[in-house]
């Protein structure tokens, strides 16, 4: 039996709102979700010749002759890169679409590959994404503390006096999780639910925006704060010392 694949130009889907960038299928211009350019779209349909009825019970029109089948498959061309997205019936197979943030640009290196690799697991697997972030905020917690030993869950008692209100609350979720990401016994508890939701992105989500956060209070704002106060000259910075001084023995 032969068997062939081409690819047959097909029209562009009008309707999409103008201001709405998002890849999907059919739209003349998205964002490419292969090189993030705003760029027009040349669309295929991907025909498969088989010779043989379509699993959608469709006959050849001619028996014996080769049938092109009706195809579930798509794939458009990004003129800003030349290279495709494939799409089956609405929804796009490849590349994976990921809308999680990226790594922050002051992150550990080391940590950076633990992030990237349940980032790019996340689309696939919720439940292994979640544990990688997970191991993720342990490791850079241990980076930060310099705690080698300690678990999550006791780096997170460690580093929350040092964060603000509104990260300690959001580690208080992550404490909740705790290990249900990895182990679930019987029913998750509501928050796991949340996480492991297919339907819902903002607690799972959550996982990996605390971990830029933390990057952000720990790492990015003191480095900030020093070289801005560097700048001051030794003179200014002994004056106000002392002002600050004065008012502790007043307020005291």
């Amino acid at each position: 039996m032969a068997v062939s694949i081409s690819l047959t130009p097909v029209p562009e889907e009008p309707g999409e709102p103008a201001d709405d960038r998002s890849p999907a299928r059919g739209k003349a211009a998205f964002n490419c979700p292969v090189c993030g350019a705003f760029a027009h779209q040349v669309w295929h349909e991907l025909m498969l010749d088989t010779g043989t009825p379509t699993d959608d019970g469709i006959e050849p029109p001619v028996p014996g002759m080769p049938f092109p089948t009706v195809s579930r498959w798509r794939q458009a061309q990004c003129t800003s890169c030349g290279k495709f997205s494939t799409w089956r019936r609405d929804r796009l197979v490849y590349p994976v679409s990921n809308t999680l943030p990226l790594a922050h640009t002051d992150m550990p290196a080391p940590v950076v590959l633990l992030y990237n690799e349940a980032r790019d697991v996340a689309p696939v697997s919720k439940r292994a994404g979640a544990a990688l972030a997970r191991a993720t905020m342990e490791a850079l917690l241990r980076h930060l503390l310099e705690n080698d030993t300690d678990q999550l869950i006791d780096l997170i008692d460690q580093v929350e006096p040092l964060v603000s209100r509104s990260l300690a609350d959001l580690l208080m979720f992550v404490r909740h999780v705790g290990n249900s990401a990895l182990h679930v016994k019987g029913e998750p508890n509501d928050s796991m639910v949340l996480v492991l939701d297919e339907e819902t992105t903002e607690a799972f989500n959550a996982l990996f925006v605390i971990v830029n956060r933390l990057v952000e209070e720990l790492i990015t704002e003191p480095a900030r704060t020093a070289r801005l106060v560097g700048t001051v000259p030794e003179t200014v910075k002994a004056k106000v010392e002392q002002l600050r001084a004065k008012r502790q023995e007043a307020g005291g």
